[in-house]
């Protein structure tokens, strides 16, 4: 259980918290994904939500944003942070974005394409990048 010190579940439970932070998951998915770890049923979530939030789904479709949207992003996010791990020593494999100054993997999940650049990518990030065009979408 979680409350013996040699137990992993904690450390388990604290890493997927971690993972579920910085997946960019919507306050509606951050909230199906907190009922889950309680245990909620997908009919006393689809309550929830609906009423929350003054949609219409269906407990399957709770499952199904479960499975394919909110696990999807946690399982991408720990993918680019193994990603990060493995290349923290390659200077080659990075790049730094022109707009925010961060300095992110050079690969088109963090970067994007331009055919015309030397290596096939954009000098803005991903972010920065939909963050202008949002601005720009504005004016």
């Amino acid at each position: 259980t979680v409350d013996k010190p040699e137990s992993t579940v904690a450390a388990i439970l604290n890493t997927l918290d971690f993972y579920i932070d910085k997946a960019n998951l919507s306050e509606q998915h951050k909230l199906i994904i907190r009922l889950k770890k309680r245990r909620y049923s997908n009919e006393l979530i689809r309550d929830i939500i609906n009423k929350k939030y003054n949609r219409n789904h269906t407990s399957n479709y709770i499952s199904t944003i479960f499975k394919q949207q909110i696990c999807g992003k946690i399982g991408e996010t720990a993918e680019l942070h193994k990603e990060y791990f493995d290349n923290r020593y390659n200077p080659n494999a990075w790049k730094t974005c022109t707009c925010c100054g961060k300095t992110k993997l050079r690969n088109t999940r963090e970067f994007v394409k331009k055919a015309r650049a030397a290596d096939g990518l954009s000098n803005r990030c991903k972010e920065c990048d939909k963050e202008l065009r949002r601005l720009k979408k504005e004016e």
